[in-house]
């Protein structure tokens, strides 16, 4: 079994009432706010070209409707990101079960006991279905995020030793003054 630091942090809060999801819910609002800020300042785009501008009063209305399908896709892409980051946390929550000792145990997905008490979470019972009969997306999902993890790693070593500055967020500032 591997240690997940995240996960057990999640359970550890769980203990004291709103604290995780007071946690959870500053994490949420911060990926949340900080892609509507990334797609406000670079704009929609489909590849690499610009679909549409968003400024404020003078965006289109579809402007504001593809905003809201790609913001709903971040929604979801969380909810799976989540399932991934916190398994135990997200499928089980603080629940507990009486070991075959007596002794009180977390709920987990490392328990093989088909007599368990335990309830798994509507959001990760509607994943797991998903998985298990669509186990190409599963596949996918795996390998999308071991690209992404590879990914992230080399554009992060790369942004520490170049220091370069981008073009499109001095367009923005441009824009901000003429306002």
């Amino acid at each position: 079994r591997i240690y997940n630091p995240a996960d057990e942090i999640f359970l550890y809060l769980s203990h004291v009432f709103p604290l995780d999801f007071m946690v959870m819910g500053i994490i949420v609002l911060y990926i949340w706010i900080a892609s509507v800020f990334g797609i406000v300042c670079l704009g929609i785009r489909f590849l690499c070209f610009n679909v549409y501008q968003l400024r404020t009063r003078k965006s289109m209305p579809q402007a504001l409707l593809v905003l809201c399908n790609v913001m709903s896709y971040i929604l979801l892409a969380l909810c799976m990101a989540l399932l991934t980051i916190a398994p135990n946390y997200t499928a089980f929550g603080s629940q507990t079960v009486k070991n075959a000792d007596g002794t009180p145990g977390r709920c987990s997905l490392d328990r093989n006991d088909s007599v368990s008490p335990c309830r798994v979470s509507v959001i990760s019972a509607f994943f797991t279905r998903i998985a298990v009969a669509m186990p190409v997306f599963s596949v996918a999902y795996f390998f999308a995020n071991w690209a992404f993890i590879c990914v992230f790693t080399l554009v992060f070593a790369h942004c520490l030793f170049h220091h370069q500055r981008q073009p499109y967020l001095e367009a923005v500032a441009e824009c901000e003054e003429e306002e």
